[in-house]
């Protein structure tokens, strides 16, 4: 493989886990998010929340799920902190 395409390669892999460290941090802050409202017992009658609380729940155990899954992880685990990540021209 070219120098030029690993490096390419290297930036995908670290602005991908990039976004996968991200949407770890936002599946944290549902989660506590979440707490809050059942340590609290709001009851959401009239609020876009009537009768969504449950789905809600779902869904963010499932971007819970998708942040847990192997596929960020690994490439978390591969993460290259010295390269610039600028192999597609700019900062991506």
């Amino acid at each position: 493989m070219a120098i030029a395409d690993i490096k390419k390669v290297q930036t995908f892999i670290n602005v991908a886990a990039q976004a996968a460290q991200d949407l770890d941090a936002i599946a944290t802050k549902l989660e506590h998010l979440r707490t809050l409202w059942t340590s609290h017992n709001i009851d959401p009658t009239g609020t876009a929340l009537d009768g969504n609380v449950a789905a809600v729940s779902t869904w963010i155990d499932a971007v819970r799920a998708v942040a847990d899954s192997a596929v960020p992880n690994g490439l978390v685990q591969h993460i290259v902190p010295s390269h610039r990540s600028m192999a597609f021209g700019q900062v991506v």
